[in-house]
């Protein structure tokens, strides 16, 4: 058997690396059903139609007088609506042919001819049926207001495909951010600057705040909008808000790790660093260096998440005291303290009684200790 090819999503993967003299079978669609790919220049016409009557997709083997023989057409578009793509220019402008390829995929519009494009009817249905047909309408259809709106019910993201005077409508620019916050992206820049849409569009998705305009990011409330959905956000706000402590604790509030976006005053604010490594314990390593070197912080944080320890400095790494609270709130942490201290029967033991496994990070003498391995069951 020569080349498999998938013809489901698009017949010209297949002829990237095929062709009708190397092929035996190729799969296509979730049927699994199997085409002959035998040479269409020695089959007589009534073969060709039986073919493109079981598989659409052989009509990218047939000879140009096939692929402009309506009857042949029309049976594989019905079968395989992707058979348009390769059919003879003319029948592509064929409203029945094309009619029946959108009634399967919308996007079917892509292969209709300029004049099909334009027609409003049969774009509408299109469009319809497939949102993203819209890419393909022509200009007038991409105008008509009532064909963008209802693609941009489907998908915000139609707004994109829209003309650019619809793109500064805020009617049609608001029905698409309600649906895909994202789609604020596609909007006229104008629009990027009016607060009621981009609140709309960050309501809906957090990430749209990237798309906003300058002024509207330095703005405290739609920003904190955002940031209450993901504290991430906070990287899109403007340089004087990440340095507003409110507006920090609320983004580490949310996502402790969004505090390595804050101002860097703000990653020694014990406030914030507190309120991060609550959090998550992962904060702490975007922190500054004093902070990770404050044992007061540490030592509040590991008896919350032990995991904190990777993060301190060396110095604190050796502290028996904040260790010790470490392994006791979770025994793997071993692994980040002095190498002194793993030899510290107390603290290998606390840690073993926490996580059998830690005892793997025991100084050597230690895994052999008879009180050390009955408390990790060995």
């Amino acid at each position: 058997m020569g080349c498999v090819g998938c013809l489901s999503s698009n017949f010209s993967a297949l002829v990237s690396c095929c062709s009708p003299t190397d092929i035996d079978d190729a799969v296509i669609s979730d049927d699994i059903r199997m085409i002959d790919s035998s040479p269409s220049e020695v089959l007589g016409r009534s073969e060709v139609l039986e073919k493109v009557r079981s598989t659409g997709a052989y009509l990218i083997f047939a000879q140009d007088k096939y692929r402009a023989d309506r009857e042949i057409v029309s049976v594989a578009v019905k079968q395989n609506w992707e058979a348009l793509e390769y059919a003879d220019e003319k029948l592509k402008g064929d409203k029945e042919i094309v009619q029946d390829a959108i009634n399967q995929n919308g996007w079917a519009l892509e292969f209709a001819s300029e004049e099909i494009r334009a027609d409003e009817d049969m774009a509408s249905v299109a469009i319809a049926k497939h949102w993203r047909a819209l890419e393909y309408a022509s200009e007038i259809i991409r105008e008509d207001m009532k064909i963008v709106l209802s693609a941009i019910e489907q998908n915000g993201g139609a707004l994109e495909f829209a003309s650019s005077v619809l793109k500064a409508s805020k009617r049609v620019v608001t029905a698409a951010v309600k649906m895909n916050g994202e789609s604020l992206q596609y909007a006229d820049e104008g629009l990027k600057g009016d607060k009621e849409i981009v609140l709309a569009a960050v309501e809906q998705n957090w990430e749209a705040l990237q798309y906003a305009s300058k002024q509207l990011r330095k703005d405290k409330s739609l920003v904190l909008a955002a940031i209450k959905q993901d504290g991430g956000a906070i990287t899109y706000a403007s340089k004087e808000l990440r340095h507003d402590k409110q507006v920090a604790l609320v983004a580490v509030t949310e996502s402790g790790e969004a505090l390595q976006q804050v101002g860097r005053k703000l990653k020694s604010d014990k406030d914030v660093i507190k309120a991060a490594i609550t959090q998550s314990g992962n904060a702490l390593r975007f922190a500054s260096k004093r902070i990770r070197n404050s044992r007061e912080v540490v030592l509040a944080g590991v008896k919350q998440n032990g995991d904190i320890l990777q993060h301190a400095t060396k110095r604190i790494q050796a502290d028996r005291h904040v260790v010790l609270a470490a392994v006791k709130q979770n025994g793997n942490v071993l692994q980040y303290a002095a190498q002194h201290l793993k030899g510290d029967k107390e603290i290998v033991l606390a840690a073993v009684k926490n996580c059998p496994e830690a005892l793997k990070f025991a100084m050597h003498s230690l895994k052999q200790d008879r009180d050390c391995m009955k408390a990790a069951s060995l």
